[in-house]
């Protein structure tokens, strides 16, 4: 019974928390396109989303030069969050770079979306945003279908 409860009130939670993923043209002072985004806003937007959808996992793997955050942004269901890296190792497994059986119940598409990799390649990072939220929207049912098979 406690475990039922404790799941309901992280459903509920999680429920009412996606309520407050702002879009970024509500979080940012300006909209998207009308002017370059600062790093430091871009890591504050994505950390957001994270903060208040279970959807999003960040991590923080470096910095660059000028000791700015480098960040990954995990998403998907939070079930297959909670099992990311078994996940990893199976799709290893799949193409033989990893021993082991193949997990058949758990066939997951990965996706990587690179939004430009050079600070001064502005239109990666600003596109990032609104992708991030259209995957995690609350209203958007297409996308939480696409997140129940993909990472």
């Amino acid at each position: 019974m406690k475990k039922a409860l404790l799941y309901f009130s992280l459903l509920l939670f999680g429920q009412l928390s996606a309520q407050n993923i702002l879009s970024p043209n509500d979080f940012l002072k300006h909209n998207i396109g009308e002017q370059f985004t600062p790093h430091h806003q871009l890591v504050d937007y994505y950390e957001h989303v994270a903060e208040n959808s279970p959807h999003v996992m960040l991590k923080y793997y470096g910095d660059t030069y000028e000791g700015r955050p480098l960040i990954l942004a995990f998403v998907s269901t939070p079930e297959n969050l909670a099992k990311l890296e078994d996940i990893r190792l199976n799709q290893l497994r799949r193409t033989g770079l990893e021993v082991g059986e193949v997990d058949e119940d758990m066939n997951f598409a990965i996706t990587w979306l690179s939004f430009s990799v050079h600070g001064n390649e502005a239109a990666g990072s600003e596109a990032s945003m609104p992708v991030l939220y259209e995957l995690v929207a609350p209203s958007n049912e297409r996308a939480k279908e696409w997140l129940e098979n993909s990472v």
